[in-house]
Order: structure tokens, then C-alpha cells, then sequence
């Protein structure tokens, strides 16, 4: 039996910054995001945040955060994430052109140190 279970990672890049200047309410809106991913995928879901430095031809160097996010309902996660950017929930509350949403397919150990009970006296 294997320890490792599939999940789906989803990565999400949102620039920080519009034209060389900060995006207004940009935490709330973060945190915003947060509760809605939370709120629908619940559960096992984990989401971590940091920020970065992205870089790409078109834009050049700009900040951004990543938010990562680990679940294993890949159908609630792609349904919400297309219902966010569908309605432009997402990209109005940023204000930004794009938000760049990546999902790929892992395996996910849990490394567990809580104490078990002892078998066969050990």
C-alpha cells in the first residue's frame, strides 16, 4: 500500500503592481480569494502565499504572489477557479489583464510524527 496520495496543485500568479504602481486593496483581496477557495474547497484544501519576483518579456521584472493551493477535488477546484475568472470576480478585484492559474497533478505524502498506539507490545 502506498503512502502517497494524488492530489492536484494549483498555482496562481497575481501581479502586485499596474503600471509601476501598488494595487489598491491588494491583501484584502487576498485574503478575499483566500476564503472563497477555502469556503468552496474546504476539507484537506492547503493554501500557502508568498511573495515573489516575477519576470516575463512583455512586462518585465514585477512583483507578484504566488498562492499555492493543494486539494484533491480537481472538478470543485476547476469549476471554481473558471467561475472566478469567468466572471472577472478575480481580475476586477486586482485589477490586472491576466492571472495566470497552473495545475498539475502530484503525489502527496504526510509525514506524520504524532505518537501511535504500540503494536505487539513495541
Amino acid at each position: 500500500m502506498s503512502d502517497w496520495q494524488p492530489q492536484f496543485l494549483y498555482s496562481i500568479i497575481i501581479g502586485m503592481e499596474r503600471d509601476g504602481k501598488p494595487v489598491p486593496d491588494f491583501d484584502k483581496s487576498t485574503v478575499r480569494l483566500r476564503k472563497a477557495i477555502l469556503s468552496e474547497l474546504g476539507g484537506m484544501t492547503l493554501i500557502k502565499m508568498k511573495d515573489a519576483i516575477g519576470d516575463t518579456k512583455q512586462w518585465g521584472p514585477e512583483k507578484v504572489r504566488l498562492i499555492l493551493v493543494i486539494t484533491g477535488d480537481v472538478e470543485r477546484a476547476n469549476d471554481l477557479f473558471v467561475e472566478l475568472s469567468s466572471k472577472g470576480n478575480v481580475l476586477r478585484q486586482f485589477n490586472q489583464e491576466e492571472i495566470w492559474v497552473v495545475r498539475q497533478q502530484v503525489g502527496l505524502f504526510r509525514a506524520d510524527f504524532r505518537p501511535r498506539a504500540r503494536h505487539f507490545g513495541f
